[in-house]
């Protein structure tokens, strides 16, 4: 289920693209390649609903490819007070059989008098009547810095499950340990603890986490690493076996490039299970005027998709205007031999043109010195599949998607 997405984008997107405010999300468009059909193809939609700058409602919808049109999936009800602090949500599955939203869960939020957090419930109303109900209790300090979390699971039969989570955090409210422990025989038992490092610059660096009641899984290691401005380019997150500690269970490496307004271009995650690498996902990002993401894509063979963003209004005419000065058009594609290219980024005495594969090989890396916006490139030499076709005219790049017959 895909709900709550636009108040948790920000977070997203400012720890990974480094953005500032942006204007308001409307709609997300999720299309899938037909390889068969080469064609795209709709397959999921939300859309998200403000009063004034606060979000009111989002609607998921999935494509019915068999009556060519959307139906509805999920929804979600926000609610704030009169500090403009969310107080309530609603989540909705919508019902085909009835032909309208139920209740699936809600949550509330409760705030004391400074403003801080100190509680949230989580009420189930599913139909199928089988989830427990959540309530979560807060201690937080003057700050609004949580130091306790206390957990209760109130189960279908009517026990109650009782967990804890306390916080220790630096001077900027960072935490350091996190340990969580659980009520069992009539004792609290240590669960996990969890210890998070910091650099000079209070940048997230290092996450160890030890399990203890695990048969599987002993610890859990998360490294970040950043380059000299201060952006994320690495991370990696490896598990070891609980039987034994020098074990690799499974890693995932996740790699950022940027490009030269300081923008995440692509994401590369590669998987390993045990010491086998599986097949990377290699995710781009392209953007409008600033740090407003545009499209998103993921190239997991063999199937590769694509998200685009619409936003209110809020970009400017030369926003608007260089967007279509630097559009790119290739034909044909799929191409066989010859590529054309029609962009005015190619209009620059030194343009450069890059093709790379969906595993982030690089096949083509070439300055052209150009007085017109067309181009004829040979392709033959590749091989049959998904090619990223990229122009970089000084501090402008653009990528488009080239398949290859």
């Amino acid at each position: 289920m895909k709900l709550r997405i636009f108040i948790f984008l920000t977070f997203i997107f400012g720890a990974f693209f480094n953005t500032n405010a942006q204007p308001k999300l409307v709609e997300t468009i999720e299309q899938i390649w037909i390889a068969d059909s080469t064609k795209w193809r709709n397959s999921g939609r939300s859309m998200y609903e403000y009063d004034n700058e606060l979000l009111i409602s989002e609607l998921d919808q999935h494509w019915f490819t068999g009556r060519n049109d959307w139906g509805n999936a999920n929804g979600a009800d926000y609610f704030y007070d009169n500090n403009g602090r969310l107080e309530k949500e609603i989540i909705n599955n919508y019902n085909t059989g009835t032909d309208d939203y139920q209740n699936l869960y809600t949550n509330t939020y409760h705030y004391n008098d400074d403003g801080c957090l100190v509680a949230e419930d989580n009420e189930i109303v599913s139909i199928h009547g089988v989830y427990p109900q959540h309530y979560y209790e807060y201690t937080v300090d003057e700050n609004c810095y949580i130091t306790a979390r206390l957990w209760k699971a109130l189960q279908p039969n009517g026990d109650t499950i009782y967990k804890k989570n306390t916080y220790v955090n630096d001077a900027e409210g960072q935490v350091k340990i996190d340990s969580q422990y659980a009520f069992f025989n009539n004792e609290w038992q240590l669960h996990y603890e969890r210890f998070f490092e910091y650099d000079e610059a209070s940048r997230l660096i290092e996450k160890v986490e030890y399990l203890l009641f695990s048969n599987s899984i002993n610890s859990e290691t998360e490294t970040w690493e950043y380059d000299e401005h201060g952006q994320l380019i690495h991370r990696i997150k490896t598990r070891n076996s609980n039987f034994n500690p020098n074990k690799q269970i499974s890693k995932e490496e996740i790699s950022l490039i940027y490009d030269s307004q300081n923008r995440v271009i692509q994401r590369r995650t590669i998987p390993y299970r045990f010491d086998a690498q599986e097949p990377p996902i290699t995710e781009r990002f392209d953007y409008y005027c600033g740090d407003i993401l545009r499209t998103s894509g993921s190239d997991e063979l063999p199937r590769i998709y694509r998200k685009s963003y619409e936003y209110d209004l809020g970009l400017d005419e030369d926003c608007i205007k260089n967007l279509t000065d630097k559009s790119i058009t290739i034909f044909p594609n799929p191409v066989d031999n010859q590529l054309m290219i029609d962009s005015d980024l190619l209009s620059g005495e030194r343009t450069k043109i890059y093709l790379y594969d969906v595993l982030g090989r690089q096949f083509l890396e070439q300055e052209f010195s150009i007085l017109f916006n067309q181009l004829s490139i040979d392709v033959s030499f590749l091989e049959k599949g998904v090619y990223f076709l990229t122009i970089e005219n000084g501090e402008e790049i653009e990528t488009m998607r080239l398949f290859k017959n």
